[in-house]
């Protein structure tokens, strides 16, 4: 209770003081020490539980989930969770969320799975329920629920959902690839598409009747004729499935489980006060043209933006969780970073896959700017070089050109993330950084799966841990734990199994299981008596496929070798008040398994220990000369033991604002003081800048909120030196953002 009256008398101090008012932005409650959110994944695969943890983690958060039987997802023939279904339990999570409301700042949360059960689920409807009603009871109870946490508040409250995706599950209810191959197909075909602005409309029975003409086109051409159920009239291609005819059953469960989808989103987005949460909405799935889709994607942006919500629509679904917390994390530090995005292969204006619905740069800008990001051109915080299809080049020579720029990046500390987005040829970028990328010092590599998928598991996981390091006064050991645990998840799954073995273990699978969509039944029974993975503990029943997979993944994947190279690296562990870096000491992973017993999914354990060797650096500033950012509250005394010790300085010499030299070693150094050090032989001077010491006395206090205000106002000039530590979020101008965040750092 005191530190929430001490926070109110600031704003009230501050607020007063300046002209200009300001809206604070999301904070921690007052009782936390570190910022706890509460996840409720869309299901229980890796890239929605294991990546997300580790994310949370290395970003400073705390994060609280449900047990994982409340969420699981179960394909046929295998076991089901306790409430006996094979899919998640909505109103049991709506249970656990009100017993953790008191005690969490964020709440990140898949409607699919809170009204389905999780996302395979959502694609098939309740029969029971009529086509054209509006949502159920039990729906309805765990919606309101929703709704009104949502409207609490200082509760911050993000949902994910989806826009159904084309094709079916196969191995669920009964679907097998050829309902996969035909749905995907049918779903595909050119549709009726109304003007973005018909649905345009704040009211909610009015709404509906949207939603009604939209099922209405489900069937329809661009003529607005009967498209056919059978699959050669539609197919844009021959491949092996060849023709298939849908039932009438499955072309209405089908448009059935898309209208499910709508009218639940659309009783959501009319009950939630405009503001008070944030969407972000993945297109499943997708594909390029006025598929089946388009019309329900107009919807959604329309409705969103008329009834004023804060929302993402983007081409992905699966890193939707890793997309939410990372909005998180940017509500909580209150920055806008600036991003450069380099591209190689001159790929980025075309559909990088078949599974978008838009270029991969409208992806990519659209991933940046829902995280606030300012895409720029140069002068960059944070750089993303992606690798696309070699339109132009070749594609080794692009990789060359992309592995020279992420090593000028990494020399000159540049924050780096990596995307390998050139669909197909994932093996050749990875070898390449390998040997010749310190690995541990980018902020996030991905390949998974669709190019969608990577863009948002990389920039999620690389602006979170970006966002935390240049933000957070004192980085945790734990949150550099968590991100090397990311890092060798992202490693191995994505080099040693997707890209060099993935392909082969599925032939395995599918050659000993006759299957490799769903091998749960035949691993049961299976005996393998050869000794060939002796090492990997027994080659029998439900374990063989997992030590197979272990032990390619081990020696022709290279996964050993990976955390061999981030175990003789280092990592960035502050990119703040100070930067510096952080050796690693070990890096393992062990029991491989796949969690829905398919090759799609993948995870393992993670064993990591930090080294105690820590190393600074000082940033040069082109324009005003040597700048380093010194650790608050630094003495005189600590900062010559630091500059003998860790940047091997000779000779200190330390100077007042005034120009004065400091001899007294229990004095603060503040904003403006200059260092005179001599290392390696090079004497040079340094221009000291403490974020949030406006003043240079040492102190972060309201005083220099009000200076910064003073001077947002016109009436303060500021120093080269004190605009350097008022600019909190580094675009180069003091304003009343940078004093909000100063405020919330203070407080």
């Amino acid at each position: 209770m005191k530190i929430s009256v001490k926070r109110v008398l600031a704003i009230v101090l501050c607020m007063a003081l300046c002209a200009v008012p300001f809206e604070l932005a999301p904070t921690a409650s007052a009782t936390a020490s570190t910022p706890t959110v509460a996840y409720v994944p869309i299901d229980d695969r890796p890239v929605c539980v294991d990546r997300v943890i580790y994310q949370a983690q290395s970003a400073g958060f705390n994060i609280v989930m449900p047990d994982a039987d409340l969420y699981q997802t179960h394909l046929d023939n295998q076991p089901t969770n306790s409430n006996g279904t094979q899919y998640g339990d909505g109103a049991a999570i709506k249970t656990w969320l009100q017993s953790v409301e008191s005690t969490c700042d964020y709440f990140v949360i898949s409607l699919d799975q809170m009204f389905s059960g999780g996302l395979v689920n959502s694609r098939y409807p309740d029969t029971s329920v009529l086509l054209t009603t509006d949502i159920t009871s039990g729906e309805k109870a765990i919606a309101d629920y929703l709704i009104g946490l949502a409207n609490t508040p200082g509760k911050h409250v993000y949902f994910f959902d989806t826009v159904m995706r084309l094709a079916s599950t196969g191995g669920y209810k009964g679907y097998e690839l050829d309902e996969y191959q035909a749905l995907r197909d049918y779903g595909k075909a050119a549709r009726y598409v109304y003007s973005a602005t018909s649905f345009q409309t704040s009211n909610y029975a009015t709404s509906k009747t949207k939603i009604n003409d939209i099922y209405s086109k489900y069937q329809k051409d661009t003529s607005n004729a009967t498209i056919s159920a059978t699959r050669n009239v539609w197919l844009y291609s021959t491949n092996a499935y060849g023709d298939y005819t849908l039932t009438s059953t499955q072309l209405a469960n089908y448009h059935k489980a898309r209208v499910r989808k709508l009218l639940l989103i659309n009783y959501m987005m009319q009950y939630i006060s405009s503001g008070s949460a944030y969407f972000t909405v993945g297109v499943d799935d997708a594909s390029e043209g006025n598929n089946i889709q388009r019309n329900e994607i107009n919807f959604i942006e329309a409705r969103m933006t008329v009834l004023g919500h804060g929302y993402n629509l983007v081409g992905d679904t699966d890193s939707c969780g890793l997309m939410s917390v990372a909005k998180c994390v940017v509500d909580y530090y209150g920055a806008r970073p600036k991003v450069q995005v380099r591209y190689y292969g001159g790929g980025e204006n075309q559909h990088s896959d078949d599974y978008d619905i838009d270029t991969l740069k409208v992806n990519m800008d659209t991933h940046l700017e829902s995280l606030d990001c300012r895409i720029v051109s140069s002068n960059a915080d944070i750089e993303v070089l992606v690798l696309t299809k070699p339109i132009t080049g070749t594609l080794s020579g692009n990789i060359t050109n992309l592995v020279n720029q992420a090593n000028t990046n990494l020399a000159a500390n540049m924050p780096t993330i990596i995307i390998d987005a050139a669909d197909g040829n994932k093996g050749q970028l990875a070898t390449s950084m390998l040997s010749n990328v310190a690995i541990g010092k980018l902020m996030a590599y991905s390949n998974w799966n669709t190019v969608g998928n990577s863009i948002g598991i990389a920039i999620g996981q690389g602006m979170a841990r970006y966002l935390y390091l240049a933000n957070c006064d004192a980085p945790t050991d734990a949150s550099h734990i968590g991100f090397l645990k990311a890092m060798i998840h992202a490693y191995v799954k994505d080099i040693a199994y997707v890209a060099r073995q993935k392909s082969n273990i599925a032939s395995h699978a599918a050659s000993v299981f006759g299957s490799n969509g769903n091998f749960y039944q035949a691993m049961l029974s299976y005996s393998d008596g050869s000794s060939t993975y002796r090492s990997y503990e027994c080659c029998r029943g439900e374990r063989y496929i997992d030590n197979y997979a272990e032990w390619y993944i081990d020696q022709d994947g290279g996964g050993n070798d990976i955390c061999s190279l981030l175990a003789d690296g280092v990592i960035y562990s502050n990119l703040g008040n100070a930067l510096e870096t952080r050796e690693v000491g070990t890096a393992s992973y062990d029991n491989i398994k796949f969690p829905w017993y398919r090759t799609f999914e993948l995870t393992f354990d993670i064993s990591t220990t930090l080294d105690s060797t820590t190393h600074s650096y000082y940033v040069e500033n082109d324009t005003t000369g040597f700048i380093t950012k010194v650790p608050f509250n630094t003495t005189l005394s600590t900062f010559r033991t630091n500059a003998n010790t860790q940047y091997g300085s000779t000779s200190t010499t330390i100077y007042n604002a005034s120009g004065t030299t400091v001899t007294s070693t229990s004095l603060k150094i503040g904003t403006g003081f200059r260092i005179r050090m001599t290392i390696s032989g090079s004497t040079k001077t340094y221009y000291v800048v403490i974020p949030r010491d406006v003043t240079a006395d040492g102190q972060a206090t309201t005083d220099d909120v009000r200076q910064t205000m003073k001077a947002v106002t016109g009436s303060v000039s500021f120093s080269a030196s004190q605009n350097a530590a008022a600019d909190m979020n580094g675009d180069s101008n003091v304003g009343s953002t940078d004093a909000r965040i100063m405020l919330q750092k203070l407080l």
